[in-house]
């Protein structure tokens, strides 16, 4: 099922290190998270999170 989209601004905790809040995951199952960063010099980065959200 697709979930569709979010646009999400992050904050930097340490050098490397980063965190965004407002994404919440309430439904059991896979999931695959796609990332596309981009950076104040416009340069951009991908990366893709597989996990699985259990339930009872």
């Amino acid at each position: 099922m697709n979930m569709g989209k979010g646009s999400f601004k992050v904050s930097a905790v340490s050098p490397g290190e980063y965190e965004a809040e407002g994404m919440y995951i309430n439904m059991i199952g896979n999931w695959n998270i796609q990332v596309h960063g981009l950076t104040k010099s416009l340069d951009s980065f991908d990366a893709d999170y597989k996990f699985i959200v259990g339930g009872r």
